[in-house]
C-alpha cells in the first residue's frame, strides 16, 4: 500500500513538473522554440505506452495546472486535453492498431492539431469580441507547425528510447525473437 502511494505521488509530482516546466520555461521562449508542447506529448506518450486510465490522470494534472496560470476563463484546458484525449483515444483503438512509430507519431501530429483547434475554438467563442478567427490567421498554422515539428522529433526519440528499455514493443518477425549480433 505505502509502495503504491509512493509510485502515484512521484507520479503527480513528476506530471506537475512537466506542466510547471511548460508554463514558465517553455512558454516564455521567442518564436521557434515557444511552441514546444510537452503537455500534449507527454499526453500522447502516456496513452500509447500505458493505458487511458493513467492518461486522463496526467489530463487532468495537466489542465490542473494550466487552468491556475492562465488568464482564461477556467475550464477551457481541461475540456481541450480531455476532448483532445478521448479523439486520439478513439483513432489509437478504431484505425491504429498496432504500436509502431508511425502510429506513435501520426497520433501526436493529429493531438497536436485537435488539440489547437478546439483550443483556439472554445478561445473564440469565449470572447466574441475578436473580429478574426484564429483559425484563419498565418500565426495559428505557424504555430501549429512549429508544434507538430517539435512533436514529430521528440516522437521519435522518445518512441526509440521506450524500445530501449521495453522488450514489449520490439520488433518481433515471424513470431520469433530477434537475435542480437
Amino acid at each position: 500500500m505505502t509502495k503504491k502511494i509512493l509510485i502515484n505521488s512521484i507520479y503527480v509530482i513528476f506530471l506537475s513538473i512537466i506542466a510547471i516546466l511548460q508554463i514558465a520555461f517553455f512558454s516564455a521562449w521567442n518564436g521557434f522554440f515557444s511552441s514546444l508542447n510537452l503537455i500534449i506529448i507527454f499526453l500522447v506518450f502516456i496513452l500509447f505506452f500505458y493505458n487511458l486510465k493513467a492518461a486522463l490522470i496526467a489530463a487532468f494534472i495537466f489542465a490542473f495546472w494550466l487552468e491556475i496560470f492562465s488568464f482564461n476563463f477556467f475550464g477551457i484546458f481541461i475540456i481541450s486535453l480531455l476532448l483532445t484525449l478521448y479523439i486520439i483515444e478513439k483513432l489509437s483503438f478504431s484505425w491504429l492498431t498496432n504500436r509502431s512509430l508511425y502510429s506513435f507519431i501520426i497520433l501526436n501530429i493529429v493531438a497536436v492539431l485537435i488539440y489547437q483547434l478546439i483550443s483556439q475554438s472554445i478561445l473564440y467563442f469565449s470572447d466574441l469580441e475578436n473580429s478574426r478567427f484564429l483559425i484563419f490567421t498565418s500565426a495559428f498554422w505557424l504555430n501549429a507547425f512549429y508544434q507538430i515539428f517539435w512533436s514529430f522529433l521528440i516522437s521519435i526519440f522518445s518512441f526509440n528510447f521506450m524500445i530501449a528499455f521495453n522488450d514489449r514493443y520490439r520488433p518481433d518477425f515471424l513470431g520469433g525473437k530477434m537475435k542480437s549480433l
